[in-house]
């Protein structure tokens, strides 16, 4: 990871030839996670897509690997590759970037909940860590996330993570790309409802996370409780606040202290 995260270094064109392809994570137009197998006893994970989309991560998986933070994965390969499944392309041109993380039972969100795979307890505990540690980063480098959604919050080594930093900026890197008014369908593979009281929020980043926490008690809970503001929430979440206060605000709801 040294190497990969020093300020003068190049991405260069990679080798796949002693990894072994296991699985399809994740696809989409321009964007694909693979798992790959290195021996019998180590695996890895691999996000491969264009520039815009990976460089991101590489800068913030560097620059907060020193943290230690829960909701940050350690990095341990960043290059060039030729295809969104490299190990079946025989295309030498490097059109694509990539970078690569320890494996361990990864799943994302979206799939845990579908198919029920953490109880209504653990996803609370586990949920907490994971906002915990998005506060921490909020609170010393004003680092904001901008593209919560179960479809790229992943369940990795016992700890939810971050994994696409496309929107992501902080203290010294803002993104040149504008993220869109909030879409249902890009939380969740599935359908979802309209909330008429989570709507009224202002901030997206808070709407989507409010969204996360419902659908996913719904789902995972014998009987659904959610987080559902009364007027009180409604206008604090809403104030001049800073982010920081209002994803403390959540963190600290009593939906949290019921196990």
């Amino acid at each position: 990871m040294d190497t990969i995260c020093k300020k003068d270094y190049k991405p260069s064109l990679f080798s796949f030839s002693d990894l072994k392809f296991e699985s399809e994570i994740y696809k989409e137009k321009g964007y694909s996670i693979l798992e790959l197998e290195y021996h019998e006893d180590m695996t890895f994970i691999i996000f491969i897509g264009i520039k815009a989309k990976i460089e991101p991560c590489h800068i913030f998986l560097c620059k907060y690997a020193e943290e230690k933070n829960s909701v940050i994965p350690e990095i341990v390969k960043y290059g060039k590759t030729i295809n969104l499944n490299p190990l079946k392309s025989n295309i030498k041109e490097a059109n694509y970037y990539f970078y690569m993380i320890p494996y361990y039972n990864i799943i994302s969100l979206d799939k845990i909940i579908i198919n029920k795979l953490i109880s209504i307890s653990d996803f609370k505990i586990k949920f907490k860590i994971f906002l915990n540690g998005y506060l921490q980063l909020n609170n010393k480098y004003n680092f904001r996330y901008n593209n919560l959604s179960a479809l790229n919050i992943f369940y990795n080594d016992d700890k939810f993570i971050f994994t696409d930093f496309i929107f992501a900026t902080d203290e010294t890197r803002n993104t040149k790309l504008k993220k869109k008014e909030l879409k249902l369908k890009e939380l969740f593979s599935f359908k979802i409802d309209k909330n008429n009281r989570i709507s009224k929020i202002n901030s997206i980043e808070i709407k989507s996370l409010l969204y996360i926490i419902n659908i996913s008690d719904r789902h995972l809970n014998d009987i659904p409780k959610g987080i559902y503001l009364n007027d009180y929430e409604l206008e604090f979440l809403n104030s001049k606040k800073d982010f920081f206060e209002k994803l403390k605000f959540i963190i600290n709801h009593d939906y949290f202290s019921i196990l």
